[in-house]
């Protein structure tokens, strides 16, 4: 005989359960728990492309810290926990033209802004890029290439796996470590000694299927 299927129960009990995400946590000043964006602009105006952006305002940092002490610059826009609501300015030249730089109060970012996920996402690449991890491929994989082992023909590169989600609760980030595994011969070093040792094209496709080539294109690799 089959035992009967138990009551359903009328009463909860809390679990907890612990994960490798983590919450982004703003403590500034005063107790503020705000990111303050601000518009970056430029005369002479500069093409929405233009390499010299960042150029320009890392030459003003020393003028705009006298009321921004601490700011994270990203394309046409800075980010900091200091609201001034007075425009900024910065006199600088480049390249024998003389700029002046504006920096325009546009917003306070709270937890619960969509934006406040874009600026964490900017903030931890920012971080990543001043520690030497480098992006490789489209996901958040960071590597250190200039910290790589070698063991044999191997080398190994150490970094993180990483995952940021806008969750009810703001922000939180996944966090786990990764290492990559590198040969040290090229692609066209490995086909060519395999098709000298005489396998077919269809062998050597196989030999390779599944395994990912790391390359650089401009600065980034993939």
């Amino acid at each position: 005989m089959l035992p009967q299927k138990p009551q359903k129960a009328n009463h909860n009990n809390a679990v907890q359960l612990l994960s490798n995400h983590y919450k982004f946590n703003i403590n500034a000043a005063g107790g503020s728990r705000s990111i303050h964006k601000y518009a970056v602009k430029f005369s002479p105006e500069l093409p929405d492309n233009s390499k010299i952006n960042g150029r320009l305002v890392g030459k003003a940092r020393e003028q705009l810290g006298v009321k921004l002490p601490t700011y994270l610059h990203f394309g046409t826009s800075l980010y900091s926990v200091t609201m001034v609501q007075d425009d900024i300015k910065a006199n600088v030249e480049w390249d024998d033209q003389k700029y002046e730089v504006t920096v325009q109060w546009a917003k306070a970012i709270q937890d619960n802004d969509p934006e406040m996920y874009s600026f964490f996402k900017i903030f931890f690449n920012n971080i990543m890029g001043r520690l030497k991890f480098e992006r490789v491929g489209q996901r958040g994989n960071f590597v250190n290439p200039a910290r790589a082992k070698t063991i044999n023909t191997l080398q190994i590169w150490p970094g993180f796996f990483t995952a940021l989600q806008n969750l009810d609760g703001g922000p939180v980030i996944q966090l786990d470590i990764t290492n990559k595994v590198i040969r040290q011969d090229t692609l066209l070093a490995a086909i060519t000694k395999l098709n000298n040792a005489g396998k077919s094209p269809n062998d050597i496709n196989l030999e390779f299927k599944g395994m990912s080539v790391a390359t650089t294109y401009g600065t980034n690799k993939h």
